[in-house]
């Protein structure tokens, strides 16, 4: 994987993380009542999860790519797609954070629900899978290219993560404000890049 493929990876997966979705909610919804570092086994069970769905995916692209290069690139352009509806939906996204009340719950179920959280979200695997295609070069090593993408993957989930965490501990109203500019900014530069997958190179 070349430098240049790393960072627009590492931008769309940045701003990916940064939109806000039910395990970001959570988060936000944790931290803003009890604190970050009361959330952070939430957000450690939201990154194992995360970590799980991320292997899961690079095997199955794994076996795609064995089968046929045209599957691949198939798949690649599906990818490309399924970006682009997410920007779309993520546009017009309307999130809804309230404060969270139970300050009863035990470090392993605060891990647990943010494991199941991510676990249980039906477009995760799928999700990843179109994140993954269009960065992976079929001539490369692929365990190598995987290995990068998850890396950089948790990295950028782990900045967005504590991000939310920080500033709903500290400023929650501005993140209520801001939320539907925020979707809309982010839905945007999902779009952008996926035009951007459709007309690189990856030769």
């Amino acid at each position: 994987m070349d430098i240049e493929n790393w960072i627009l990876f590492c931008t769309t997966c940045l701003i990916a993380s940064m939109t806000p979705g039910p395990s970001i909610v959570a988060v936000i919804k944790e931290s803003s009542s009890k604190g970050l570092k009361r959330t952070m086994p939430m957000i450690i069970g939201v990154l194992a999860g995360l970590l799980f769905l991320a292997i899961l995916a690079g095997f199955g692209l794994s076996v795609a790519l064995e089968k046929s290069q045209v599957l691949f690139t198939a798949l690649r352009y599906i990818g490309g797609s399924y970006l682009f509806y997410l920007g779309i939906q993520a546009f017009f996204f309307s999130s809804e954070i309230e404060e969270s009340d139970d300050n009863s719950q035990s470090h392993g179920s605060l891990f647990l629900k943010g494991l199941g959280l991510t676990l249980t979200n039906p477009k995760a695997l799928a999700y990843f899978s179109a994140l993954f295609i269009p960065f992976i070069n079929e001539n490369g090593s692929f365990i190598l290219q995987l290995s990068i993408l998850v890396l950089t993957m948790i990295g950028c989930s782990i900045i967005a993560l504590l991000f939310y965490g920080i500033i709903s501990e500290k400023a929650n109203g501005f993140i209520r404000n801001y939320s539907k500019a925020f979707n809309r900014m982010t839905g945007s530069a999902f779009m952008g890049f996926s035009i951007l997958i459709f007309t690189k190179d990856y030769k």
